[in-house]
């Protein structure tokens, strides 16, 4: 496929929740991605709420407000959630009406790069989600707290790597069509753990949360996300799966009218 055909890159923003520490890098990510008019994908939507999901959301919406055009976004939204309304045509929150644990199935098949930020069991699941899809994967700043979760993971306890290990046994049970190749949730714990075990941190976001210029860091990691996106698209279409609350076919059709 050419690039002068080829469609607009899905950029999946993942983390953690209530870190407060990764708020202004996320918005920093969310604002190079809407300043290179990829469209923004995570499991939430622009809110004040010290998310990771959140954060990058709010970054690329006033990056679309300072541009004056819409920002693109995508938010795949859990139950319970519902999405705003009276929002321009770029912009789509999907009430998918499923747990947490398998809508994540849907933010990795749908996305053609993954950035990871630190976090606990819901992002090391989207991580793993993301890896079963074949996704290229971009680290965020540090993974020693992911790499933690890992190091003191105790089997007789509720921890945060057990969480991830829930959650990858509930989404892949609910997606098994879509997972097929791997024949079980425990395969994709293991392409984590290669993942965390070889991997090292990538450039660190600045330390000075008031004078850091976050652009200048966002910036080369988000271009390499698209680049690395750009080379994983084979097809006009993306890897969205038909789900009950929003069709495969009405999804496509609204991505195409994105260029």
């Amino acid at each position: 496929m050419s690039l002068t055909t080829q469609r607009i890159p899905i950029i999946a923003v993942v983390g953690g929740n209530s870190i407060t520490e990764l708020v202004k890098p996320a918005y920093a990510v969310g604002r190079a991605i809407a300043k290179a008019g990829a469209l923004l994908l995570t499991g939430g939507q622009p809110t004040s709420d010290p998310h990771v999901k959140c954060a990058s959301m709010q970054g690329a919406l006033d990056e679309g407000r300072d541009k004056g055009v819409p920002a693109r976004l995508l938010g795949i939204l859990p139950e319970g959630e519902f999405g705003p309304a009276n929002i321009p045509a770029e912009q789509r929150f999907v009430e998918t009406r499923l747990k947490s644990a398998e809508r994540n199935v849907i933010t990795a098949m749908t996305c053609d790069a993954m950035i990871v930020f630190e976090g606990g069991g819901g992002t090391l699941s989207e991580l793993g989600f993301g890896l079963a899809a074949q996704k290229p994967i971009l680290f965020a700043g540090s993974i020693a707290g992911l790499k933690k979760i890992l190091a003191e993971h105790d089997p007789t306890k509720r921890d945060e790597w057990g969480r991830m290990q829930s959650n990858l046994d509930k989404g892949s049970k609910k997606f098994r069509a879509i997972l097929g190749q791997l024949e079980n949730w425990q395969q994709i714990e293991g392409l984590v753990v290669a993942l965390l075990e070889k991997s090292t941190d990538s450039a660190a976001p600045p330390v000075d949360h008031i004078h850091g210029d976050y652009a200048a860091w966002a910036g080369p990691l988000v271009e390499k996300a698209i680049k690395e996106a750009k080379s994983a698209i084979r097809s006009q279409r993306s890897g969205f799966p038909d789900i009950q609350t929003l069709p495969k076919v009405e999804f496509e059709n609204w991505l195409s009218r994105m260029h």
